[in-house]
């Protein structure tokens, strides 16, 4: 299919990913850099999708979410995630939204300071996606992006460790995953 043509993911395993180099928008409207959300300690889980997806984004954060939930290891204890979004035209009102949606599902508190909705500009967004090998485009005749469905785990110095790819994601996959990032 010529529409699928260049979309996947190159993975970047040890590659390092330009914390400090990449700014975004958070869910309050303030702009951050990505180092903002890494830590000496905690490994960190990406997301990249976005927030009006009409069906696999959606898929895949709720995949997430219901294995994450399922892992005695806490979102913004043992690891924080970051959710960022590939559409530069999303802002920081839906990415508020979408964060009350998924911690009320998620429903620990520690997700509240561990558990980050990006957006971004078209730059930003295209060099964090070309960092961690993520390809995607977006089809006007459809007007959504064609894109891969993973999670994409970060070191504590943002480097990448390992994807898991789909929209069901096993708890012991995800558990090793979180594991093996926390180890670098």
């Amino acid at each position: 299919m010529k529409q699928l043509e260049g979309i996947g993911v190159d993975e970047k395993l040890g590659e390092k990913v330009s914390l400090n180099d990449l700014t975004f928008t958070d869910e309050e409207g303030k702009k951050v850099k990505l180092a903002k959300y890494f830590s000496p300690k905690k490994p960190v889980v990406l997301i990249i999708g976005y927030y009006e997806c009409p069906m696999l984004c959606t898929l895949v954060f709720n995949g997430f979410n219901l294995t994450a939930k399922s892992l005695k290891w806490s979102i913004g204890v043992e690891y924080d995630v970051v959710t960022v979004s590939i559409n530069p035209k999303e802002g920081p009102k839906l990415a508020k939204a979408k964060k009350k949606s998924y911690l009320n599902q998620y429903g620990r508190l520690s997700a509240k300071k561990g558990w980050h909705f990006l957006t971004g500009d078209e730059e930003n967004i295209a060099k964090l996606a070309d960092e961690i090998g993520f390809r995607y485009k977006y089809d006007p005749k459809i007007k959504q992006y064609a894109h891969a469905a993973l999670l994409t785990f970060l070191t504590p110095k943002g480097k990448v460790s390992r994807y898991l790819y789909g929209i069901q994601f096993k708890h012991n996959d995800l558990k090793l995953a979180i594991q093996e990032a926390s180890n670098g």
